[in-house]
């Protein structure tokens, strides 16, 4: 594809342009690219993360604006997850499947993951809910969209990102 070939003279990761070019080709073989509300209603309709559709949306937006095409990009807001830590049940089990010469390490590794399952713990409870967090960080593609929802600009970064702030 062309498009991955200006997006590699701009500086994008192989990995990126790799897994870019999956996500159009998979959106291709199920929606038509040049029509942008069928493929909004495509992503729209699948049982995704809000993350994977992000991703979808910003790689077909790519894709629109080297084809010259435009359309009103939808948004879709990452959602954190606690990430899920194995139980020490677990860990055990598999310390004791283990060979001698591989017990010592895994026990060593189960002392670790208790530190960073209690961190871990400690760590959700200080942050709260992510959902519930007043202020975000977002690019200015977002912006628009936020401040339609009744959010307001707090600052602008550095980075060219910008905070907004949650009203009420």
């Amino acid at each position: 594809m062309i498009l991955l070939l200006e997006l590699k003279a701009q500086g994008y990761s192989e990995a990126t342009l790799r897994a870019m070019g999956r996500k159009l080709r998979g959106l291709a073989k199920n929606v038509n690219l040049q029509d942008p509300e069928a493929v909004r209603t495509y992503i729209a309709d699948q049982p995704w993360s809000s993350g994977h559709k992000g991703n979808l949306v910003n790689a077909y937006d790519h894709y629109l604006r080297a084809q010259g095409l435009s359309w009103e990009k939808p948004v879709y807001e990452r959602v954190d997850q606690i990430q899920k830590i194995p139980r020490l049940e677990d860990i055990n089990k598999i310390i004791s499947g283990a060979s001698p010469k591989y017990a010592c390490m895994h026990e060593n590794v189960d002392d670790a993951m208790e530190e960073v399952r209690k961190l871990s713990l400690e760590s959700y409870k200080l942050k709260g809910n992510p959902s519930d967090d007043p202020q975000k960080m977002v690019s200015e593609e977002q912006l628009e969209n936020y401040l339609a929802r009744g959010w307001n600009v707090q600052t602008v970064l550095p980075s060219g990102r910008i905070v907004v702030k949650k009203n009420g």
